[in-house]
């Protein structure tokens, strides 16, 4: 009987930090002053509340999973199909998105830089829009490499450097402006 209690016990221990360790999953932050939050498939990035001082958010790696595509390993996932940004965000992390299943991404004005492979192998990513007050300056290397369903992109005019494959092996890209 007593070795049942302390079975029963242990497996509540272990159940209670399970359920612990899930909660935490769900929201935690991405940088300087910059936090994430998992509402069901969309991911909110919250930034900071002075345009002076924008958020920076931070960079992240990614790996093959067991069917062999590349995904990231930011916190949220690559199960997320919306991305949805507030307050004054200075950067997009690189490989933050990676193969993640978005459908279209809206950067914000107060981005200046879109990191290395941040939207790396989103197959499903058909537009990207950019604020009439974007002050975007660099897109870094593979950005956007294998978003195979984006048809047409609109780079604003503040862009100073654009990175290597950026877009490369996008298929269906049929315009850049």
């Amino acid at each position: 009987m007593k070795t049942n209690r302390i079975l029963f016990y242990s497996l509540m221990g272990v159940m209670m930090v399970s359920a612990q360790a899930f909660a935490a999953a769900t929201s935690g932050t991405c940088g300087d002053n910059c936090t994430w939050e998992v509402d069901g498939t969309t991911v909110k990035i919250t930034g900071s509340n002075d345009k002076n001082n924008p958020a920076t958010m931070q960079d992240y790696s990614s790996s093959q999973n067991s069917s062999g595509k590349w995904v990231t390993t930011a916190p949220w996932g690559a199960e997320v199909t919306s991305v949805q940004f507030d307050g004054y965000i200075g950067n997009i992390g690189s490989q933050a998105f990676v193969g993640s299943n978005l459908t279209s991404v809206s950067i914000p004005d107060s981005v200046t830089t879109i990191g290395r492979s941040a939207f790396y192998g989103n197959s499903s990513l058909q537009s990207v829009d950019f604020g009439e007050n974007s002050q975007l300056t660099t897109i870094e290397t593979k950005a956007f490499n294998q978003s195979t369903s984006l048809q047409s992109i609109s780079i604003p005019s503040s862009v100073t450097s654009l990175g290597d494959y950026a877009f490369y092996g996008n298929s269906s890209l049929q315009s850049v402006d």
